[in-house]
């Protein structure tokens, strides 16, 4: 039941501010409650009630500040090698490099000529440049003194010349060592049968044969002669 605005002044003065927030603390329990009724007692007599309508929706507040960045997470695992990528566009050009040390040509080979680095000669139709100071090194096989320029191409072998005369019959050498035996030779067909040899010494006597079977029982022989008397026995007791 509703009271009056009159009652409800005359009782407000007969509360203090601790009733007040025991009212406040009231509302903000049940202030989750829409569309329903609330009821407050004072002092335990029931006070007033009153209903509370859903409202409007209100407008989107504003943007909060933006957080710290977290963490980074595991590297995730190796993807597939990608396709080649295009051919980039040509780089400037350089500068001019030094001029390089230049070769010095002394022609063919010679054994008696003193040579210095970075001369140059031709052999057997290839050309070698001298890397250190030599004299009567042949560059075709002195790899430590000379180094090849340009190797030339093997030539066509000619054809062979004309036969030579025969020359003169030399000395005998020595007798070479023996060689060693050969393989057996294929087994030749059997010979006519020889003359019979004189007869052989008499050879030694084989060891005894197993005993042979026991024979029958011979037939009785004669009765032997009588035997020699033998001495006389002890006396009896």
């Amino acid at each position: 039941m509703k009271k009056t605005p009159t009652e409800q002044n005359s009782e407000s003065s007969n509360y203090s501010s601790s009733d007040d927030e025991s009212i406040n603390s009231v509302k903000s329990q049940n202030k989750s409650l829409i569309n329903g009724k609330i009821n407050i007692s004072y002092k335990k007599k029931p006070y007033f009630n009153f209903s509370i309508l859903k409202g409007d929706v209100g407008p989107i507040g504003a943007s909060g500040e933006r957080g710290k960045r977290g963490k980074c997470g595991p590297c995730g695992p190796k993807g597939p090698k990608g396709s080649r990528g295009h051919r980039g566009p040509e780089g400037p050009r350089g500068k001019k490099g030094d001029v390089g040390p230049s070769f010095i040509w002394k022609g063919p080979w010679n054994e008696e000529t003193h040579y210095n680095i970075n001369d140059v000669v031709s052999y057997n139709g290839s050309s070698f440049i001298s890397i250190n100071i030599n004299i009567n090194s042949n560059p075709s096989v002195d790899y430590f003194n000379w180094d090849i320029l340009a190797l030339g191409a093997i030539g066509i072998q000619g054809p062979p010349g004309p036969l030579g005369p025969q020359g003169p019959i030399g000395s005998q050498g020595p007798q070479g060592l023996e060689g060693p035996p050969g393989p057996q030779g294929p087994l030749g067909p059997v010979g006519p049968q020889g003359l019979e040899g004189p007869q052989g010494p008499e050879g030694p006597p084989g060891p005894p044969g197993p005993l042979g079977p026991q024979g029958l029982q011979g037939p009785e022989g004669p009765e032997g002669p009588e035997g020699i008397r033998g001495p006389t026995g002890p006396p009896g007791p």
